[in-house]
């Protein structure tokens, strides 16, 4: 029997409505300017989710109140609770633990050469907060953060190639820097805690001249060297961009990525400007990088299925041009990477493909004389979403299998990685969220089970009409349910006294 997407939801609203919610699908409603987003949706699996607004209010001159509520499964509020911080904190980041969820915030108005942070624990059964306040040595940046064994390990990055990694202990009330990337130089381009194994996992990127060079790290969770060792390319025409780490066991780690082609690196911070050849993937075994493969995109058994005809021709035109075969011919995408995960005995890289896009304007003005003089010039129009790209390897990261998604009619100024994934029994199921509808599709290893397919995200009123939606998504909440969020304007001229409505919207998906 074919399996298909159902939509539940619950009215949850700041207005009275006059019709029935009896039968209405699992819906939060809120009221919120789509000019004014400040709500943040961080999932706690079968817990529930928590809405966490991230504008604060000033209770006096030295605190500051962000509000977070929590919604069980059914998307029935739990509770209410003001998160108190000190003046001008600024949320950065969230992690999900056993009973709770932590919140970092840093100081913006900091202007000292250090930088303030506070990490506030907040439990998912009644919302008691536990806070601690510290100083990071250093004008850094930050680079990402992981929870082992009862420690926040915070990486940050600072000016002229220097790194960071410190402990933040909330039962003890220490901070701690790990000695070790003190003398080392560089920058984290990758960070990822290993539970079983009781370790912490990252990657430090040098720059010398030209050339960029990787290593891969593991520490103790005191911050003790493990062992260290270098990421050989193995092809000095292949540069590694983004690169994500994943431990198998206590010898076996995967590096995986992507890479673009020497000659057509572009020294930029910018993801907007970012291009990539295709994924890379690598072993590690006992501390020894035992191999490393590159996988053009060029060369992936379905993509040909995505590409027209008309740009396969052109590409085949521009690799007889340039006097080299279409395998290391280069498509320069611009990506937004998921996280490496594992699904059905295989490892996968997913990566949403996008690009800039710009029109060309022209408009006539007069000079001093009065002759009219044409001026011409571009328009940034947002971001163009093109594809989802997905590519799965086996222990020995070798290829197993390729697919794609196709993403439709999105445009948008905003970049952020929209298309959620889920596993379901040896399926795959594919989605993302955008003007009022849900498309998905599921897949099996490289072949199409279902879709794509578009279903409307019900509003909970037949005669609601959508006439504005700003930073639609879809993620991953538990089992095999998904949230879709977003802002909405929306129209019903049929609910007295309340034609028009800008809220913020939670909607519960579910797959059977």
């Amino acid at each position: 029997m074919r399996q298909t997407l159902i939509i539940f939801l619950l009215f949850v609203v700041c207005y009275k409505t006059c019709f029935s919610q009896s039968d209405k699908p699992l819906r939060v409603e809120i009221e919120a300017a789509p000019d004014n987003p400040a709500l943040e949706v961080i999932p706690a699996g079968q817990k529930g989710v928590m809405l966490l607004y991230t504008n604060a209010r000033r209770v006096d001159k030295a605190k500051y109140a962000f509000q977070a509520s929590f919604y069980n499964q059914n998307l029935k509020k739990n509770w209410v609770k003001d998160i108190y911080t000190v003046a001008a904190n600024e949320y950065i980041a969230s992690l999900l633990t056993d009973s709770c969820i932590a919140l970092l915030f840093f100081n913006s108005e900091n202007r000292s050469e250090s930088v303030l942070f506070t990490i506030t624990e907040v439990s998912l059964s009644n919302g008691e907060q536990k806070s601690f306040s510290g100083k990071l040595a250093g004008k850094c940046g930050f680079s990402g953060w992981v929870y082992l064994n009862g420690s926040y390990y915070l990486a940050m990055n600072c000016p002229k190639e220097q790194c960071s990694v410190n402990e933040v202990n909330l039962v003890s009330g220490e901070t701690r820097e790990f000695e070790l990337f003190k003398s080392i130089g560089g920058a984290i381009c990758s960070l990822k805690e290993d539970l079983k194994n009781n370790r912490i996992l990252l990657i430090v990127s040098k720059t010398s001249g030209k050339s960029e060079s990787f290593t891969l790290y593991s520490c103790s969770p005191k911050g003790e060297k493990i062992f260290s060792a270098e990421i050989f390319p193995a092809d000095e025409n292949k540069v590694l961009n983004e690169i994500l780490i994943l431990p198998v066991s206590l010898s076996r780690i995967i590096v995986a990525g992507t890479y673009v082609h020497y000659n057509e690196k572009i020294n930029s911070s910018k993801p907007d400007e970012s291009v990539n050849t295709g994924f890379f993937t690598s072993l590690f075994l006992d501390s020894i990088m035992q191999s490393i493969h590159y996988y053009n995109f060029i060369d992936y058994k379905n993509f040909y299925n995505y590409m027209s005809q008309e740009n396969l021709i052109k590409i085949r035109k521009k690799a007889e041009k340039k006097g080299v075969k279409e395998s290391d011919f280069s498509l320069n995408y611009k990506l937004l990477l998921h996280n490496l995960t594992s699904i059905n005995s295989s490892y996968l890289l997913t990566a949403e493909v996008f690009t800039p896009e710009y029109r060309t304007v022209t408009r006539t003005t007069v000079d001093f004389y009065g002759r009219p003089m044409p001026e011409t010039y571009t328009v940034f129009d947002g971001y163009r979403l093109l594809n989802t790209l997905l590519f799965a390897f086996n222990d020995s990261c070798n290829y197993v299998w390729d697919n794609n998604f196709d993403i439709f009619d999105v445009l948008d100024f905003d970049l952020y990685k929209r298309v959620c994934l889920m596993p379901d029994s040896s399926d795959i199921i594919l989605g993302y969220n955008t003007e009022g509808k849900l498309v998905y599709k599921v897949i099996n290893g490289s072949k199409t089970v279902d879709g794509p397919e578009h279903i409307k995200v019900d509003t909970g009123h037949n005669s609601d009409k959508i006439s504005e939606e700003k930073k639609s998504r879809l993620v991953h909440w538990y089992g095999s349910f998904m949230l879709a969020f977003g802002y909405e304007k929306i129209m019903n001229h049929i609910l007295p006294g309340r034609n028009t409505r800008s809220v913020f919207y939670l909607n519960k998906i579910g797959y059977k």
